[in-house]
């Protein structure tokens, strides 16, 4: 009977329909929304380009870990596989985001994070003296490493070391004779 009152009552069927296009514009929107929250879409539209890096070890690395470049994120891991000949390590393909251009002689290095993180690839710039670049068609390799976190810390304590504390005798024997 509900059907025939449809039917017969223009003006329901013409409120049903506005109530469908409503909720399929406000749902249209709102996944609009959620891909300008979610930053997808400078992703989806950003052009860039693939590098390899030839690295000894990508324990800890995933495919869509990041890739760093002065502390900040430049790429993507896009894919990971053993060389061609196993004992040259492994090849990790990346995702370049952007225009960022990468000099002859960058060094790709795997970094450890703290507490079991998914390691990053971080990539090392050589000296600019040479402003030969990486070509951008796919066909670049460099090559790269592994950075244990307890390398880090070494070199960490080495850099205070040298740093702040390095003149710290220094400091208390001035200190000790400006109290006397």
């Amino acid at each position: 009977v509900s059907a025939m009152a449809d039917s017969t009552n223009p003006n329901a069927r013409s409120a049903k329909d506005f109530l469908v296009g409503l909720t399929v514009l406000l749902s249209l929107a709102g996944l609009g929304l959620l891909i300008v929250a979610f930053d997808a879409v400078p992703k989806m539209f950003a052009k860039g380009y693939t590098v390899q890096a030839n690295v000894t070890d990508a324990t800890g690395l995933t495919v869509g870990s990041s890739i760093n470049l002065s502390g900040l994120e430049v790429g993507t891991v896009k894919e990971i596989a053993l060389a061609e000949d196993v004992a040259s390590g492994v090849i990790v393909t990346m995702e370049i985001q952007g225009e960022q251009r990468l000099p002859v002689g960058t060094y790709a290095e795997v970094v450890d994070q703290p507490l079991g993180g998914v390691s990053t690839l971080s990539l090392r710039m050589p000296d600019m003296t040479d402003a030969t670049w990486l070509p951008m068609d796919g066909s670049a390799m460099i090559e790269g490493g592994r950075v244990r976190l307890a390398e880090q810390l070494a070199s960490g304590l080495s850099d205070l070391a040298t740093g702040p504390f390095a003149n710290l005798d220094q400091i208390a024997e001035d200190f000790h004779n400006l109290s006397i």
